[in-house]
């Protein structure tokens, strides 16, 4: 069997002082992880809910809490204050941490020497800690595979309310200036392109779970794909409608690798079903990303032009970039006023340099292949098609946002942060279980040959 590259083996299954043991839930769990406390999880998932949901904006009396701080230091402290007192080590440190943490210290390496120092010092306070943050307590907090479908049932339940608002903002005739719907409560949804980001980068996980569950969860993650595709279509997001497309082609690429003929068949009904749904002048909206001159925003020839800018910008800083957050204010200088990349990889190979970017691609591409292997293993090893079927849709999650990334901005957003932290939560997660497995597996093989003899 080809073995995970990844892999770090514990020193023993069971012992309480092996802190990779508390991926194991249930009676196999010992020493400290038994004391662990939930209370570091149910606080991350409240700091989630307002990420997501933005409550404050819903309630102004909550606006003076300030609640994305507020939940942010709940889950920071509680997390620290749970591994202090159970003797556990704060950090998990494998290749994906390391990776991350260099990017991070490039990101701070920039502030000194940025366009405006202030500024960028301004964005790491206001925006990165609290990426940075959400990536470190996923990785660490989600120590189970019912604990990570927890997690993710409870971001599906935020995005229906998502695709909800949405689509009633399109119903309602709700648009702002370019003739499009207004974004949701949160930054994150802020705006159309936003909003189809966040809600096309969980359509691959509710798919696994309409694949995995039975009843009304089977009913209720069915109606978020649906509702959640015409949501997307309803922001008329050419990014949206491209990673839409992408998750739907390799969700369906890898069904008809199990199934065959049947996978294909069913795409090509629901496309032939979709289609005549779309809203009116959709697809003129989709075909200006072959022909800028049917942009009647005009926003796909500003966004070649800031390209190209970015690019030259690249080339006269390529070590350490214009600043963190700082394209923008670089890009003024060259005539563009008050414009910004529309490409992740640009963005931090301008604002942080070369190297950044080299860092953050080999991120991407190492978590991408880390689930690709898992779920190599997890086949063939266990045959657990519901670990399987969510290993796959993170796999297609994070492809989803390589390529998204592409059009939109969103370099030091929740977005990367959250697949990155699921991402290693389960790459630790299932390494451990398939050790175990080996472990036990080579333990009956020696216990069957010492009985033959």
């Amino acid at each position: 069997m080809r073995r995970l590259d990844f892999i770090e083996r514990p020193a023993s299954l069971s012992s309480p002082d092996n802190p990779d043991s508390e991926v194991i839930s249930g009676p196999q769990r010992t020493g400290a992880e038994a004391r662990e406390s939930t209370f570091p999880f149910y606080a991350l998932l409240f700091f989630t809910f307002v990420v997501y949901i933005a409550p404050q904006v819903y309630f102004p009396v909550l606006r003076p809490f300030r609640l994305a701080m507020v939940a942010a230091l709940l889950a920071s402290v509680s997390y620290l204050f749970n591994k202090l007192s159970t003797g556990q080590p704060l950090l998990k440190i494998d290749a994906e941490t390391r990776l991350m943490l260099v990017l991070i210290f490039l990101a701070v390496l920039s502030i000194p020497f940025s366009r405006w120092p202030g500024g960028s010092f301004q964005v790491l306070k206001d925006e990165y800690i609290k990426s940075i943050i959400i990536f470190f307590l996923l990785a660490h907090v989600l120590t189970s595979v019912p604990r990570t479908r927890k997690m993710l049932w409870y971001i599906i339940y935020f995005c229906s309310f998502i695709s909800c608002i949405g689509i009633k903002n399109f119903v309602d005739g709700n648009f702002y200036a370019g003739g499009r719907i207004s974004g949701a409560a949160a930054p994150i949804t802020s705006n159309p392109n936003d909003l189809a980001l966040t809600l096309v980068l969980m359509i691959p996980f509710a798919l696994s779970f309409y694949l995995t569950n039975k009843g009304w969860r089977k009913l209720y993650s069915g109606a978020y794909i649906i509702m959640s595709t015409f949501a997307i279509f309803c922001t008329f997001s050419r990014g949206g409608f491209i990673v839409l497309v992408v998750v739907y082609a390799l969700f369906f690429y890898k069904m008809a690798k199990k199934t065959g003929p049947k996978a294909i068949f069913i795409a090509i009904v629901l496309t032939a079903v979709i289609i005549p749904l779309l809203p009116g002048g959709y697809t003129d909206r989709i075909h200006s990303i072959f022909d800028f001159s049917e942009d009647q925003t005009g926003s796909a020839n500003a966004r070649e032009a800031s390209t190209l800018a970015a690019l030259a910008l690249v080339k006269e800083s390529p070590l350490l970039g214009v600043g963190l957050g700082m394209n923008t204010l670089a890009l003024n200088d060259r005539g563009f006023f008050w414009t910004q990349v529309h490409n992740v990889y640009l963005q931090i190979g301008v604002e942080l340099g070369i190297p950044a970017m080299v860092i953050f691609i080999t991120l991407l591409w190492k978590l991408i292949h880390n689930m690709q292997m898992i779920q190599r293993n997890l086949s063939q090893l266990e045959g657990d098609m519901e670990k399987v079927y969510l290993d796959q849709g993170m796999e297609i999650s994070l492809i989803g946002f390589a390529v998204a990334a592409v059009f939109h901005p969103v370099a030091y957003h929740f977005y990367f942060y959250y697949l990155a932290g699921f991402a290693v939560a389960l790459k630790r997660i299932y390494s451990f279980s398939i050790v175990q497995t080996e472990e036990l597996t080579n333990f009956d093989e020696q216990a069957k040959w010492r009985e033959t003899r």
